[in-house]
């Protein structure tokens, strides 16, 4: 798999995994398959990156416990219905984010670089060290 289709492809689905609009009940909003042609510009994706970020600690900040339970139902990208609490998108964002960490951390043992550590232990111990 060539650099730009990793790229395009852990993008994709990292958004439509992290996407609020699920939350909310609402359409995937800009995706219509789950492999694009084309992936936007990075400054482009940190922006998007930074809003998606704030609207879900806002939201984890002000859900309540029995809205958790709630099922939300959804269309996916490629066909068909689902049905998920949120507490399950929730956990679900959560998990998903880190196999993607995981998958691009395991791309850069295979180039000469220094991985990023992703051990969250280690992560918040050199964290609190700054």
């Amino acid at each position: 798999m060539r650099r730009h289709d990793t790229r395009v492809g852990l993008t994709t689905i990292e958004f439509v995994g992290r996407c609020p609009a699920r939350l909310k009940g609402l359409a995937l909003p800009c995706f219509t398959t789950r492999n694009p042609d084309e992936c936007p510009p990075f400054a482009e994706l940190r922006a998007a990156q930074i809003e998606i970020d704030q609207w879900y600690i806002e939201y984890s900040d002000d859900i309540q416990d029995g809205r958790c339970a709630e099922v939300v139902n959804f269309s996916f990208i490629g066909g068909g219905s689902g049905s998920m609490s949120r507490g399950d998108i929730l956990l679900h964002v959560i998990n998903h984010t880190t196999y993607h960490r995981g998958h691009i951390g395991c791309m850069i043992y295979q180039v000469p670089a220094e991985p990023p550590t992703t051990d969250l232990p280690v992560f918040l111990r050199e964290h609190a060290k700054q």
